[in-house]
């Protein structure tokens, strides 16, 4: 099953080549694109935040990358940060929910970005289910 993400940068060409990345690969299905925080708050909003992942640009012109991330505050989403800027820029909201993809995006590195998050997820369903297991073993 592919994951499901949007991506919000203001830039039309890193926007542009992160849509052909994804078309590319079955492993990604877009949702998405959207040039500011605002446009991808309202869709998420409207789908209840059903997206695995948000490719998402720090510097923005109207809202920052970190206003979408304080905004949604979701423990399921993972972020993959598209930033010019070095990673050491987010060492406030260093936390396993994100990715950092470093400007200009190679598509070896796109790649391999998308098989972390899909070991992550992998690992996270593992984890519920054992949990889920020893509740249920707990009601026996």
């Amino acid at each position: 099953m592919a994951l499901t993400c949007i991506i919000v940068d203001d830039e039309p060409l890193a926007r542009s080549l992160l849509e052909y990345f994804i078309q590319n690969t079955d492993e990604v299905e877009l949702l998405g694109s959207y040039d500011n925080a605002r446009k991808a708050i309202e869709f998420l909003d409207l789908i209840n935040c059903e997206v695995d992942m948000v490719f998402l640009d720090l510097q923005m012109r109207q809202h920052t990358g970190l206003d979408l991330i304080d905004k949604l505050k979701s423990k399921s989403l993972r972020y993959i940060i598209t930033s010019a800027y070095p990673q050491s820029f987010l060492k406030e909201y260093q936390t396993q929910h994100f990715e950092w993809l470093q400007k200009p995006i190679r598509y070896e590195t796109f790649l391999e970005t998308i098989e972390k998050v899909k070991e992550s997820k992998s690992e996270n369903k593992i984890s519920k289910s054992e949990q889920n297991n020893g509740i249920s073993n707990l009601s026996q």
